[in-house]
C-alpha cells in the first residue's frame, strides 16, 4: 500500500476543492528511486475539470492559528478570493510563522476508477498545481515534497464518494498525521498499508525467481511485525519454522537509493533498515539465493530465514537492506 491519508480525527478539518488539472513499478533491487509520475502521460479520453476537496492538516491548523476554513472552487487559472486567503497564510506561516523552514507535504489523490499508473499521474498533476500556487506566493521550492497516492487511499463506491476520492492532502511533513492509517515512516522510505496482494507505486523489490519479482513487506503478529514477501494474495512470512499467509499487511515503499550489504552468520551491518520485531527483538530485512531464485527474509539467529514454496529455509550468507 493501503493506507489513508484521513484528517478527521481531530478538530478542524479544512475544507478545500481543488479543479483537477489532468494525469510508477517497483523500485531496483540496489538503487531505489521514486517514480517520476511528471513523466507518465494517461491514455483514454481527457481529464475533465472538476471540484475536488483540499484537506489540511490539523496540525497546520493547530500550529498556524489563523488559517481561513471556507469551501471554495480552486482553479489554477482564476483563483477565487477564499482560495487565496487560505492559501497564503499557509504560505507566511510556512516562511514567517510557526512552522517557518518547515516542509509542507502535497498528495494527490484519484478514484478507483481507471488504470493504476492513470491514477497516480493524475494524484500527481493536482498535487503539482496547488504546488505551483504556493511557489508563486513565495514558498521556496526546497519546503515543498509533492507526491501521489493514486487510487490507494480510495474508498468511494458512487459518485458522491468518488468526489472525496479525488482530493488533495496538505500534510505537515516529519511525523505521520495522527490519524495516518497503517502508514510508518522509516529513514529514506515508508511503510504502506496494503491488503489481498495489492502493491503500492515505488515498492521495494527483495528478490524474483523464474521472472516472478518478490516485493517485500511486512505483517503484524504476535504483538510484532514480521517482514516478508508478497505471494498470490497475501504477504508470506516465517513462523516458527512455517510459512504463515497475512491478508493485511505494510509494504515498504523507498523515497531514496538503497544497497544491499552482503553479510553472513548473523551480522548486521551499519545503517541495515530495521524492518519488524520480533519477542522484544529488531528484525533486520535481509534476501539470500536458493536454487534460481533469491528470497527476502529475516535476520535471525546466524542465518537469514527465507521461504519458498511453504518451506522456510536458513541461509548462513546472504544480503542485508541498507539506506546508505
Amino acid at each position: 500500500m493501503s493506507a489513508g491519508v484521513g484528517l478527521l480525527r481531530r478538530g478542524a478539518l479544512v475544507g478545500l476543492a481543488l479543479a483537477s488539472a489532468g494525469c510508477g513499478g517497483a523500485v531496483s533491487l540496489r538503487e531505489a528511486r521514486p517514480v517520476d509520475l511528471a513523466a507518465v502521460k494517461p491514455e483514454g479520453p481527457a481529464v475533465p475539470r472538476e471540484a475536488s476537496p483540499v484537506q489540511i492538516d490539523p496540525r497546520i491548523v493547530d500550529a498556524c492559528g489563523d488559517i481561513p476554513k471556507p469551501q471554495f472552487a480552486f482553479d489554477s487559472s482564476s483563483v477565487s478570493d477564499d482560495a487565496r486567503g487560505t492559501l497564503t497564510a499557509i504560505t507566511r506561516c510556512f516562511t514567517d510563522g510557526a512552522l517557518k523552514g518547515r516542509t509542507l507535504k502535497i498528495v494527490g489523490h484519484a478514484d478507483q476508477r481507471g488504470e493504476t499508473m492513470y491514477n497516480l499521474a493524475l494524484g500527481q498533476r493536482r498535487a503539482a498545481v496547488v504546488a505551483q500556487f504556493l511557489k508563486g506566493k513565495g514558498l521556496p521550492d526546497r519546503q515543498i515534497l509533492t507526491s501521489s497516492r493514486g487510487e490507494f487511499d480510495a474508498v468511494g463506491l458512487d459518485e458522491s464518494g468518488w468526489a472525496q476520492d479525488r482530493r488533495v492532502d496538505l500534510l505537515l511533513d516529519g511525523d505521520a498525521p495522527p490519524s495516518t492509517k497503517g502508514a510508518t515512516r522509516t529513514a529514506s522510505g515508508e511503510w504502506v498499508a496494503a491488503r489481498d496482494g495489492r502493491t503500492p507505486d515505488g515498492a521495494l523489490l527483495g528478490g524474483e525467481e523464474a521472472g516472478r519479482q518478490f516485493i517485500v513487506c511486512r505483517a503484524a503478529h504476535a504483538g510484532g511485525k514480521q517482514p516478508g514477501r508478497i505471494a498470490e494474495k497475501a504477504c508470506a512470512i516465517n513462523i516458527d519454522g512455517a510459512e504463515v499467509q497475512k491478508a493485511d499487511y505494510q509494504v515498504l515503499v523507498v523515497h531514496g537509493p538503497t544497497e544491499w550489504v552482503p553479510a553472513r552468520d548473523g551480522a548486521v551491518p551499519a545503517r541495515a533498515v530495521k524492518v519488524g520485531t520480533e519477542a522484544g527483538r529488531d528484525l533486520y530485512l535481509c534476501r539470500a539465493k536458493h536454487e534460481s531464485g533469491t528470497f527476502p527474509g529475516k535476520v535471525v539467529d546466524k542465518s537469514c530465514s527465507i521461504s519458498r514454496a511453504g518451506q522456510v529455509l536458513q541461509k548462513p550468507a546472504y544480503e542485508v537492506l541498507t539506506f546508505p
